[in-house]
């Protein structure tokens, strides 16, 4: 409901228009109360908050509430839980205000007769407020009476040709808090920055509208959503259909991302029609979901062999590629946003012929279909890891993180057949040679032999995600002799969404580039349930950390050949429980290629039982390793080769000389046994001081630190060292996008 006021001010009339929503009383709010903002999952990973906590301001229209986020920005938002207890509780606080009597002000308007450069200066004060008359002054008022008299007096006509300054009479100042300034709008603001702000830092779309009205960027939004559109209209995903009785109708959204490349540079806009598959039924709208991913570990291997036999790397990606697999179930889902056929007499909804992102079953539809092209062409799937595919003939290997493949060959004859035979089945883009990956970027430099891979770009992102950005670093990520305990009753509880997200965050550049860190997340991952102010402050301090090793990554050396390398060793009774640490790290080619820190499954009596145990669990990693490499076709020195701290677990190991004090360990810890008798194994004692993965086991000062990081091939990482074209720096980045193609066929 609209009112408009009307009143009288300064001798003019006044109209303000004011909204009232009468008769929804859910929708009237007490202003200032608690309120809950949901955070759609688009805008989300999967450990962050799903709700912002704020205060409602306002109103933003039709069941919209404006709500102020605490060093955030104002959000405007329909999806509003409200706790309007604490929000009575302020209003009773508020003293009531006494009634106040506007003042009357008296304006005048002289006509003045003259050119302006004669107007006389006007009075410098404002005539009193007060209604009561003024007294009149006496012939022996003091100086400053006088002056205050004379200021009262009105001015006297300028003489003529006498010229006086022209001085401008001063603004009424209102009480009203925010009179006469402006509100900027929503598209004021997003203009605003667009012009101050720094253009690769904007923020995404949300809706359909948003992209398609956005102030710089709405004609390449609009280009993106066709592109998308038009690749889902050639694939046939779809046929109209009137909407079904008794069905589930799976709805639909549109959902934007930036595509940067490793400087964080926005290269293109992509736009993605993505099926809600949160409302598909088990076993009517779907039934398995798996689909494996290459391991991380491998993908090093990989980089490694690389950098010691100079072979080619070379990145592709799949266009649309969930787009291209036929549906076993039948499915339905609403019309997209902005392609609504209105023609239709009837409800129309579609019928999924194919596959669409946000399906549950569309990634393993797709990998079964890559899959089956892949051994139709003479490519070999390993068995130690199902995402790499190996050709005999050619030396190519293949490996897939979902629709993004790397290929490695050891010329670029087989690297382009490959290429040719994936555009001849799917719609293709050749990203060239690898220079960024799931977020890492590779770095290297061909004549040296050097390969280095790190994360520089992603942890400053959640340093600035966690506002970190301008901490003060520290030298290593957790202190030295550092005992984290479970929280108490008397313990200060932490914010336990936030903590996870923390946590998360940083766990996955410890999986991919940070090895360092693995003690560190081993550690502060235990208590996520129940996190306490000292867990979070541990967490705090590895960001600290990460904030002054950005450009800490891992360097793979060719000139030291195919050295496969393998360290274990445990802390014992390290945890909280008693319970010993284990840890293993094993180096190809001079860098870490897989690495471990976990608290053990039983209680260890004695070291030698806690190093044992820790040697079973490296000889396992081993093993995978050495069956990569063979099916990968590579050989390398020292494959079996494991180094230990522990001469009695070794011993141990080798013979059963210590049976009296081992029979009560578990008979799979005696795993390995068997595997050193069958030269699977070969156990070598090494000292602590050159035990490399010491620092998997506990925390250790800066010089053990950084002594133990260097063997490990972790190190700072320069941003010139490439000299290849993989990785290197140049104003041409900007330009990837351009020279990328996009050639295919329809599967």
């Amino acid at each position: 409901m609209e009112i408009v006021a009307v009143g009288l001010f300064g001798g003019e009339v006044m109209l303000t228009k004011m909204t009232f929503f009468l008769g929804v009383p859910a929708f009237n709010r007490i202003l200032g109360c608690t309120a809950y903002v949901h955070v759609p999952e688009e805008k989300r990973i999967k450990l962050d908050s799903h709700a912002l906590k704020g205060q409602l301001i306002g109103y933003g229209g039709t069941n919209q509430w404006k709500v102020s986020i605490p060093e955030n920005e104002v959000v405007t938002s329909r999806d509003v839980v409200f706790d309007e207890g604490e929000g009575e509780k302020l209003m009773a606080e508020v003293p009531a205000a006494a009634p106040t009597i506007e003042p009357i002000i008296h304006d005048e308007i002289r006509v003045l007769l003259g050119p302006p450069d004669q107007y006389p200066t006007p009075p410098a004060t404002i005539h009193s407020h007060t209604a009561s008359p003024e007294p009149e002054k006496s012939p022996s008022a003091s100086p400053e009476a006088a002056s205050e008299a004379s200021e009262d007096e009105e001015p006297q006509p300028a003489k003529p040709g006498q010229k006086q300054k022209f001085t401008p009479p001063p603004s009424r100042v209102s009480e009203r808090r925010g009179k006469g300034q402006h509100t900027p709008r929503y598209g004021e603001t997003v203009a605003k920055m667009a012009q101050t702000s720094n253009p690769d830092d904007e923020e995404e779309p949300t809706t359909f509208r948003e992209a398609t009205t956005h102030p710089t960027r709405a004609k390449e939004w609009e280009k993106a959503i066709m592109d998308e559109y038009n690749s889902i209209m050639r694939n046939n995903t779809w046929r109209l259909v009137p909407r079904p009785a008794n069905r589930q109708v799976v709805s639909c959204k549109w959902v934007f991302k930036h595509k940067k490349d490793q400087f964080g540079r926005i290269t293109r806009l992509k736009a993605r029609l993505v099926a809600r598959g949160f409302s598909q039924i088990y076993g009517v709208d779907y039934l398995d979901t798996y689909a494996p991913v290459a391991k991380l570990a491998s993908i090093r291997i990989l980089f490694a062999i690389a950098a010691s036999l100079d072979l080619e790397i070379h990145q592709m990606d799949v266009v649309t590629a969930f787009l291209a697999n036929a549906l076993h179930e039948e499915i339905y889902m609403e019309q997209p946003e902005g392609f609504i056929d209105d023609g239709q007499d009837l409800d129309m909804v579609c019928e999924l012929g194919k596959s669409l992102y946000g399906l549950k079953q569309s990634a393993r539809l797709w990998n079964q279909k890559l899959d089956r092209y892949l051994r139709k062409i003479g490519y070999t799937q390993t068995n130690t890891d199902h995402c790499v595919y190996v050709n005999k003939d050619t030396g190519v290997i293949v490996a897939m993180w979902v629709d993004d493949l790397i290929i490695f060959g050891k010329d670029s004859v087989g690297v382009d057949l490959l290429k040719l035979q994936l555009r001849m089945k799917f719609e293709m883009k050749d990203m060239g040679e690898l220079r960024y990956f799931l977020g890492i970027q590779v770095h290297r430099d061909r004549k040296k032999k050097l390969l280095q891979i790190l994360q520089r770009g992603y942890v400053s992102m959640i340093l600035e995600r966690f506002g970190m950005q301008n901490s003060t670093p520290v030298s290593t990520p957790m202190a030295t002799g550092t005992k984290l305990t479970k929280t108490t009753e008397d313990s200060d509880t932490a914010d336990q969404k936030q903590y996870q997200s923390n946590v998360g965050s940083q766990m996955y550049a410890m999986l991919c580039t940070r090895p360092d860190l693995a003690f560190t997340i081993s550690q502060i991952s235990q208590f996520s349930s129940n996190p306490s102010t000292i867990h979070e402050s541990a967490a705090k301090r590895a960001l600290r950390y990460l904030n002054g090793t950005r450009n800490f990554g891992i360097t793979f050396d060719g000139n030291r050949g195919l050295v496969l390398e393998g360290y274990s060793d445990a802390d014992w009774g390290a945890g909280e429980d008693r319970k010993s640490i284990s840890g293993y790290v094993f180096t190809l080619a001079g860098g870490a290629i897989s690495w471990s820190s976990k608290k053990q499954a039983t209680t260890a009596l004695s070291t030698t039982e806690a190093e044992y145990i820790a040697l079973v669990q490296a000889a396992k990693e081993s093993i995978w390793i050495q069956g990569l490499l063979d099916e990968l076709g590579y050989t390398v020195t020292n494959s079996n080769l494991i180094y230990g701290d522990n001469q009695g677990s070794i011993a141990l190991a080798n013979n059963p000389e210590y049976h009296a004090r081992t029979k009560h360990i578990d008979i799979q810890y005696h795993f390995i046994r068997e595997c050193v008798q069958n030269n699977k194994i070969d156990l070598k004692y090494c000292p602590t001081s050159d035990m490399v993965a010491d620092g998997m086991t506990k925390a250790l000062a800066r010089e053990r630190h950084m002594d133990l990081l260097a063997k490990m091939g972790v190190g700072d990482i320069a941003e010139t060292t490439s000299s290849s074209p993989i990785g290197k720096q140049t104003a041409e980045d900007g330009k990837a996008e351009d020279m990328e193609t996009v050639i295919g066929s329809e599967a």
